[in-house]
């Protein structure tokens, strides 16, 4: 069994604010293979941070 650090998850809103877009764009994020969603139950949706924090540095250096 994997244990999961929830002070390194953000919520789906928490995630869009760190990378600066909508919610809307962090589901096309998780489709596009760009983000990866960490499902810790059938409605909740967590994002681990330091991918989030990674693909906001990605999308502040264009």
């Amino acid at each position: 069994m994997t244990t999961i650090d929830l002070d390194k998850l953000l919520t789906p809103d928490g995630a869009a604010v760190a990378i600066g877009v909508s919610h809307a764009t962090v589901l096309k994020f998780v489709a596009q293979g760009r983000l990866t969603p960490i499902r810790l139950g059938n409605r909740c949706t967590r994002y681990d941070r330091d991918e989030v924090e990674a693909l906001a540095a990605e999308r502040n250096s264009k």
